[in-house]
C-alpha cells in the first residue's frame, strides 16, 4: 500500500478500454456484498471455489464504476461476454486492480525480503 494513488488498471472488454479502480465505493459495495474484509475477500478471490462467479461480480463492479462506463452492465451480460480463453486475463486484471497480483514464478525475486525494521 506504498502508493497512494494507484494508477487505475486499464481492462478492455467488448473492444473497449476501461480504467478501473477500486474506490472507497467500490470497496464499499464488495465488503458489503461478501460481508467480509477486504483481506477475506482476497482470499476469497485467490482461493475460491466460486472464483468465476467472483470475478464475474468484481468485474462488473469495476467496469460500471469505471469513469468510462458509458452504460451500466449486468452479470449476466459481463459473463456472457468472456469465455475460458479470456478469463485468465480479466482475472488478472481485477487482481491487478485490487493491487494484489499472484506471484510471477521466474525465481529472480526473495520471496522472503528482509527489511530495515
Amino acid at each position: 500500500m506504498g502508493n497512494l494513488n494507484p494508477a487505475p488498471v486499464e481492462i478492455e472488454f467488448r473492444g473497449k478500454v476501461y480504467r478501473c479502480s477500486f474506490t472507497l465505493n467500490c470497496i464499499d459495495e464488495v465488503q458489503e456484498h461478501f460481508d467480509k474484509s477486504l483481506t477475506e475477500i482476497i482470499q476469497i478471490v485467490i482461493d475460491g471455489k466460486q472464483a468465476t462467479r467472483n470475478i464475474r461480480y468484481l468485474l462488473t463492479l469495476l467496469l460500471n464504476e469505471s469513469e468510462d462506463c458509458e452504460a451500466a452492465l449486468d452479470e449476466k451480460e459481463v459473463g456472457a461476454a468472456i469465455d475460458i480463453r479470456s478469463l485468465n486475463y480479466f482475472y488478472g486484471k481485477v487482481l491487478d486492480a485490487l493491487g494484489f497480483s499472484l506471484p510471477d514464478d521466474d525465481g529472480d525475486d526473495d520471496p522472503n525480503p528482509t527489511g530495515g525494521q
